[in-house]
């Protein structure tokens, strides 16, 4: 998914809005391997934000993200994408 789909603006605002601090350009990286999972990019941004995953112990990938470990979710969701089951 081209990253220019994601609204950095608004996803800026929210993250502000709600008093969290991380990475805009890591967490449209999140958001873009959860689309490439549910071809939903609202959906996508609403899975990162508030799914726990049970492969982390019930944390959310924004969560994750916070936690720097990003790479470790992104690798989650391609794992799932590529029909693992997590």
């Amino acid at each position: 998914m081209d990253l220019a789909r994601i609204d950095i603006i608004r996803l800026r605002r929210s993250l502000e809005k709600r008093g969290v601090n991380m990475s805009i350009d890591t967490l449209a990286h999140v958001i873009s391997a959860a689309y490439r999972l549910t071809g939903d990019l609202q959906l996508a941004e609403f899975l990162v934000r508030h799914e726990p995953l049970a492969a982390f112990e019930g944390k959310t990938a924004e969560l994750l993200v916070q936690e720097g470990r990003a790479a470790n979710v992104i690798d989650y969701l391609k794992s799932l994408e590529s029909g693992a089951s997590g």
